[in-house]
């Protein structure tokens, strides 16, 4: 009998330490939920001047992306911008409790630091026009206050020429948008003006041979009249044999500059100089010549800018 007492209250005593347990774990866990939730955020302040720019946040307390302009040290911070008008985006900046950093192109992230954090967006609003002149034609742009050649801002006065070669003649003289071929304008003559879009254009001329002259038909001779005697008849003159019209000369073929696409230094590597060179061009710390222009275009879609620096530095690596 007493040994079954002593059972009863040894199983009260573990079942009291068991509910002690449980109480201290389940206010552990509280304390750690409510110090979680009460965690300093920190502001994320937009410049939004040159473009609109969207900023979510990985939310540790509902584990999801969700728009918000503030953050807690080491969570996740998503940021994409899109360039307003007369803009393109070159790379975007954030800056602030102590850590600063960048991203190319026009979305990318980094981690909330222990501090508020600025973000900025750098941006081009120069285009490139491109002649895309046909066989026997050149075409020749100017750019009312730019010196900076193939590259217009918006708004600026673009004149352009096409000078056929000799036999030929001008059949079309027109700028379209590149990459959805919209026709901005059209020229009768060899020459027109435009205002430069938002946007890289190409020019494109064409020209095709002159018709030649038809030669006129010669006279036919007049029958001689039969002389009266004893005067003698004069002899009829042979006409002369037209002569054939010259053939127009063919054009000799525009000599096309050979040189590596990449290697903006020269140097005959494509490597992070080149890639160096283009970014420094980009937010015009630089300005590149005509050839390094066209070296550096790499991706051929008419502007120079981080797109074509990011492409060298995956074909320095052998990524591209």
């Amino acid at each position: 009998m007493k040994f079954n007492i002593g059972k009863a209250i040894l199983a009260a005593a573990f079942a009291a330490v068991l509910a002690i347990g449980s109480v201290n774990a389940a206010a552990a866990g509280a304390e750690a939920a409510s110090e979680e939730s009460t965690q300093q955020e920190y502001n994320i302040i937009v410049d939004t001047t040159f473009a609109d720019v969207t900023v979510e946040v990985w939310d540790s307390t509902v584990s999801d992306i969700i728009i918000k302009s503030k953050a807690k040290a080491g969570e996740m911070v998503f940021v994409s911008a899109t360039a307003k008008p007369a803009y393109s985006i070159i790379k975007i900046n954030h800056s602030g409790g102590g850590v600063s950093g960048h991203i190319l192109g026009t979305k990318g992230g980094f981690r909330m630091p222990e501090g508020d954090v600025t973000i900025t967006v750098d941006v081009a609003n120069s285009f490139r026009v491109s002649p895309h002149a046909g066989d026997h034609v050149t075409v020749s742009i100017s750019v009312t206050g730019n010196n900076k050649y193939g590259f217009a801002h918006y708004g600026d006065s673009v004149s352009v020429t096409a000078t056929p070669d000799s036999g030929y003649i001008l059949t079309k003289l027109e700028v379209k948008t590149y990459g959805d071929d919209t026709v901005i304008a059209s020229f009768s003559g060899n020459s027109g003006t435009f205002s430069m879009p938002a946007k890289p254009v190409i020019v494109v001329a064409e020209a095709e041979p002159a018709t030649p002259t038809t030669p006129t038909t010669p006279t036919e001779p007049t029958t001689p009249t039969t002389p009266t005697e004893p005067t003698t008849p004069t002899t009829p003159t042979v006409p002369t044999t037209p002569t054939e019209p010259t053939k127009p000369t063919t054009p000799t073929e525009p000599i096309t500059p050979q040189y590596k696409k990449g290697d903006v230094n020269g140097d005959e590597r494509v490597n992070a100089a080149d890639a160096t060179l283009i970014l420094k061009h980009a937010v015009e710390l630089i300005t590149l010549n005509d050839e390094q222009l066209d070296r550096a275009d790499v991706n051929g879609d008419g502007r120079v800018n981080a797109a074509d620096a990011t492409l060298i530095l995956k074909m320095a690596v052998g990524l591209a």
